[in-house]
């Protein structure tokens, strides 16, 4: 495994020092030291488990992130995900969006379904006032989407710190109105490597062979599947 070494002296670590202050710094301290500790070690995953043997179940409160058809295409970006986990984009030198500073980004399925059940959900359209938004937003037309079990080994600590339902986190998170904490979260720091249980590919990157075969390099024990559900 690559060294985890987090990248603190960047324009983008400082943008987010100064939104979380002092109280949401000595957070974002607690939670990377479990995240650490979590991140030097394998951990047992359910999902995971599962996932190998080919049931596609998400369970309730799985959570979902997505590299775009971008990131998909760049080893470093995998590289990084493979070693680290996901985390915020501030830890690694880069900018995030003006809402949920110091966090990682994830979509939370509401009920359990499948991976196609969950993929047909995220690709319906629904209106919010004058916009016309995807469920998923763009998540089923993203590159590759890394599946998380909240209930990996250690995963439970970090979960607290989610913007979307803990009140100390109020004054640096500011989850937009269009998404509610049932079928999102931003988890303060990240989560380890360990936690991830998964990956699905967009049809985009199943066009690129050298691409499906990165992911297999990269991840050599991750089960991987395509929208439908099936194995690649």
């Amino acid at each position: 495994m690559a060294e985890t070494v987090l990248q603190t002296e960047t324009p983008a670590y400082d943008v987010m020092k100064n939104h979380l202050g002092e109280q949401g710094m000595a957070l974002l301290d607690q939670q990377l030291a479990v995240w650490q500790e979590l991140n030097s070690r394998e951990l047992e995953s359910p999902l995971k488990n599962a996932l190998s043997h080919g049931d596609t179940t998400l369970p309730k409160g799985t959570l979902l992130h997505s590299a775009s058809m971008h990131e998909a295409f760049d080893e470093d970006v995998l590289g990084s995900i493979a070693s680290l986990g996901i985390i915020s984009g501030e830890l690694t030198g880069v900018y995030e969006d003006a809402e949920t500073h110091g966090c990682a980004d994830f979509f939370r399925v509401a009920e359990a379904t499948t991976i196609a059940g969950y993929m047909d959900f995220a690709g319906e359209t629904v209106i919010k006032g004058a916009l016309r938004i995807g469920r998923g937003e763009r998540l089923a037309k993203r590159g590759v989407t890394f599946i998380v079990d909240p209930n990996a080994e250690g995963m439970a600590g970090l979960l607290v710190n989610d913007g979307y339902t803990n009140p100390d986190m109020a004054g640096f998170v500011h989850p937009p109105n269009t998404r509610t904490a049932e079928m999102t979260a931003a988890i303060l720091g990240g989560v380890p490597r360990g936690a991830i249980s998964g990956a699905i590919i967009s049809p985009s990157v199943l066009k690129e062979p050298h691409l499906v075969e990165m992911m297999h390099q990269l991840f050599p024990e991750l089960p991987v599947f395509d929208q439908d559900g099936q194995p690649v």
